[in-house]
């Protein structure tokens, strides 16, 4: 299956909102623990994570490999 880099990053997106669901964790908790405005977190999760230095910062956070958060 083929993906282009604009469902990439909404699967990223919606990973990360299982993640946190997962762990418990508010978009607030998250945005605190990791930094960013609860804004940026919510854009993330409603429209993608694009960058790919964001995706491996949140991959480390999650102790888990990049490609786990992309499928």
């Amino acid at each position: 299956m083929e993906h282009n880099n604009q469902d990439l990053g909404l699967v990223a997106g919606a990973k990360l909102k299982c993640l946190l669901k997962e762990r418990g964790m508010t978009q607030e908790d998250f945005a605190d623990e990791f930094g960013v405005d609860v804004r940026t977190i919510r854009r993330w999760v409603k429209g993608g994570v694009y960058d790919l230095r964001q995706l491996q910062q949140i991959a480390d956070f999650f102790e888990m490999d990049v490609f786990a958060i992309l499928s």
